[in-house]
């Protein structure tokens, strides 16, 4: 694969992710840094999972995956991966509690592990925009409609 297409902005989201996922801070993510990666963000991969995604990430076949290799495979998920599904897989994320609901104030705490300040008022501002339900959170679907209104 070539270069990235990414904007500036998202490379800057990409490398604080990738330095997250980079447990102990060599620079390089490890296999055994994959898995209580994924689970962070919500997913429960099992060791095949593990293992085949550090086989189509690690192109360079040296047994780890550097920052290039990293941005080429959110590239490459972005391709092949319905975009529904990256939203689903998003929302877990954000759904820190694990209620099936985002409030303002997990959507404040997820943006804030990524550099993002937001007031409470902000976050309450935010959640309303897509809360078609009037409750106060949004559900799976109302998190996947408003992100692709922003899109």
């Amino acid at each position: 694969m070539g270069e990235t297409t990414f904007s500036e902005e998202e490379m800057q989201v990409f490398r604080k992710l990738f330095d997250d996922w980079d447990g102990n801070k060599d620079g390089v993510i490890q296999k055994e840094e994959i898995g209580p990666a994924l689970r962070a963000a919500g997913a429960d991969p099992s060791e095949k999972e593990i293992s085949e995604f550090m086989t189509r990430a690690d192109t360079n076949n040296d047994g780890v995956v550097d920052f290039n290799e990293f941005t080429n495979m959110i590239e490459e998920i972005k391709r092949t991966v319905p975009k529904e599904t990256l939203l689903r897989e998003a929302f877990k994320a954000f759904d820190i509690n694990g209620d099936d609901k985002v409030s303002s104030q997990e959507l404040k705490a997820f943006l804030q592990k990524y550099g993002e300040t937001l007031t409470d008022e902000d976050a309450e501002e935010l959640i309303g925009l897509g809360d078609v339900d009037g409750d106060g959170m949004l559900n799976v679907e109302e998190f996947i409609r408003a992100l692709q209104e922003f899109d």
